[in-house]
Order: structure tokens, then C-alpha cells, then sequence
């Protein structure tokens, strides 16, 4: 199933089923789905936990500072009444969801190694 919204409307998705596709957008970008959820928001796909897993420890954590950050901009926008789009706030608070996550599961991975590691040597 894909999520698309249709032009500036972003309250009211658009589901698509799918197995494969290739989207092409304005800027270029080619992604092949397949047959995994995916939500276009301002032109920009929400994250990926595969695409996440790819990545550096540095670099998820400088992505969480980056959410973080988005995080606080819209809700200072939200407590001023400027902001416009209300789930982007729900995509960023997930998204950080998801990296903290990976970054857990990378910390519990080397701890995991570490210990194995004597254990291994001594027998």
C-alpha cells in the first residue's frame, strides 16, 4: 500500500496497493517499493528503518539532533498558530521513534559482540 497526497491537501491521503513501482518525482529521485507502506510528505519520503540500518552510529545521531530539532520548530509553529501541516508533526515524531530504535539495536549488537568475544578466546 502506497500513501500519496493528492496536491496541497495533505489531510486526505491517497492508498495505492502495491507490490513494485518505480516514482519519479520532480526532482529526479527514483525509488522502487516494494510492497512496503510509504508516505510522501512535502516531496520528501518518510524514512525507511533499511535505509536507517545502512547508516553510520554519527550519522543517526546527527539525523536524531535534525528531527529533534524539526520537532521543536513545529511546536513552537503549532503554539503560535502558524503551523500548516499537523502530520508532519506525527512523520518527524516517528521518525525520531525509528532512529532511536536503530540506534539501540546497533548499541545492543556491539555489547552483544563484546561479550562474545572473550568468551570465544578463553575456550
Amino acid at each position: 500500500m502506497i500513501t500519496l497526497f493528492a496536491g496541497n491537501n495533505t489531510c486526505n491521503p491517497i492508498l495505492f496497493p502495491v507490490t513494485s513501482a518505480l516514482i519519479h518525482t520532480s526532482t529526479g529521485i527514483r525509488v522502487t517499493l516494494w510492497g512496503s507502506p510509504v508516505m510522501l510528505i512535502e516531496g520528501r519520503l518518510a524514512m525507511n528503518a533499511a535505509d536507517l540500518r545502512a547508516k553510520s552510529p554519527d550519522e543517526l545521531k546527527t539525523e536524531l539532533e535534525t528531527l529533534k530539532k524539526e520537532a521543536f520548530n513545529l511546536r513552537f509553529q503549532q503554539a503560535t498558530g502558524q503551523l500548516e501541516n499537523t502530520a508532519r508533526m506525527k512523520v518527524v515524531r516517528r521518525d525520531a521513534a525509528r532512529v532511536k530504535t536503530i540506534l539501540n539495536e546497533v548499541a545492543s549488537n556491539a555489547a552483544a559482540e563484546k561479550t562474545a568475544a572473550p568468551a570465544e578466546g578463553e575456550a
